[in-house]
């Protein structure tokens, strides 16, 4: 919270904007039902919402074009993206049960300005970097750990040739790390495009009533890229923690990034 928080007042107090002429900030209406897909002319470099309502999820690991937005409802608030370019984007988000649009295109003259050169390449400071480093480390040596234990099996989803297993949930502090497992015995190798983890509250009877609240993934271990016929492999993914209580359940959602297929595996205490 506290890096979110710097970073946006360095954002805030660096991006150059043209006196007149600034676009005007556009509305993305989002729910817990749908991803709304972002794709923008340069990758995500960093996101941040206003309210945790609203979380955008986009590729940590690896620098895509691609962002996902959901909401629960909520008052509205806004979304803060910048890419790699330097370009700075401003979106007013809002909850709407029904949704028009599920998929922006976004372009340059959208954004409301670009960081200075000095400020996007210039290093963080030493006491920073020192904090990021032992927590990168910390993930590495816990999930290594889950890892090299016997593995369990609390639930498995198979579709299209997929199968989808969560091995454990095991609690640390404010985190929860998921040790998953994907084998593909289908004939193509799968590509990941897309992982969502999110946690569903309210009855299989009252399904108009449910809510879905995507849960923004801090670390993922070994996170595979592609799926080789024939082979399996077998990640952890750190969320902030959650519980589920008796009418909820953890969602793990995978896309294949150029192709249609997908698996979509619920987990619920018994």
């Amino acid at each position: 919270m506290y890096l979110k928080q710097l970073y946006t007042l360095i954002i805030i107090s660096t991006i150059s904007i043209k006196a007149h002429g600034q676009p005007a900030m556009d509305t993305i209406y989002a729910n817990e039902h749908h991803n709304v897909a972002f794709f923008f002319p340069s990758p995500v470099q960093k996101a941040i919402t206003g309210h945790p309502a609203f979380v955008f999820t986009y590729n940590r690991e690896q620098e895509e074009h691609l962002g996902l937005l959901q909401a629960v409802p909520g008052r509205p608030s806004n979304l803060l993206v910048m890419t790699t370019s330097g370009k700075v984007y401003s979106f007013h988000l809002a909850y709407a049960k029904t949704l028009q649009r599920y998929n922006h295109f976004i372009t340059t003259e959208q954004s409301i300005g670009t960081l200075p050169p000095k400020l996007n390449n210039k290093k963080l400071d030493s006491k920073v970097v020192d904090s990021l480093t032992k927590q990168q480390k910390t993930y590495k040596e816990r999930c290594s750990y889950l890892l090299e234990h016997n593995p369990k099996n609390l639930v498995t989803k198979r579709k299209s040739g997929l199968r989808l297993r969560l091995e454990s949930m095991t609690y640390h502090g404010n985190e929860v790390y998921l040790v998953i497992d994907i084998k593909n015995t289908s004939a193509i190798d799968f590509e990941l495009g897309h992982l969502a983890i999110t946690v569903t509250n309210g009855s299989k009877k009252r399904r108009a009533s449910s809510q879905e609240i995507p849960l923004d993934v801090a670390y993922i271990h070994k996170n595979p890229s592609i799926i080789r016929t024939g082979n399996h492999e077998h990640f952890v993914c750190v969320t902030p923690k959650f519980v589920l209580g008796n009418e909820e359940t953890l969602r793990i959602q995978l896309w294949e990034k150029r192709g249609s297929r997908t698996i979509d595996l619920k987990y619920a205490r018994h």
